[in-house]
């Protein structure tokens, strides 16, 4: 994928959804065009694995496709406390994070 997430190209976007104003943001890619991705899930800090304490959001771009083998591309990101997205950059947060995605996959 050709986004490159940072604090300076996360704007966040409130779409009827006074409780989670992150249902869609928009990245800006290296090329500076702006790109809308919408939540697909949120990860709660309660959450069966997550030893963090920290909420989660998986993000994929909007009008997203599959892949010929079922697969889209995925933007994990955390939703601190204070309303604002932040970068995933722990090893261990990838591995749980990659850990729901799959488990999700096999459920869908």
């Amino acid at each position: 994928m050709s986004e490159e997430l940072n604090n300076e190209n996360v704007v966040a976007q409130d779409i009827e959804a006074q409780e989670d104003p992150f249902k869609v943001i928009t990245l800006v890619d290296e090329d500076g065009n702006e790109n809308l991705y919408e939540q697909l899930s949120v990860i709660t800090k309660e959450a069966k694995g997550n030893r963090f304490g920290k909420r989660f959001a998986l993000y994929a771009a909007v009008g997203y496709e599959e892949d010929e083998t079922g697969k889209t591309d995925i933007i994990p990101v955390i939703l601190t406390d204070d309303g604002e997205l932040d970068l995933i950059e722990n090893t261990s947060e990838w591995k749980f994070i990659e850990s729901i995605i799959e488990e999700q996959s096999k459920q869908s």
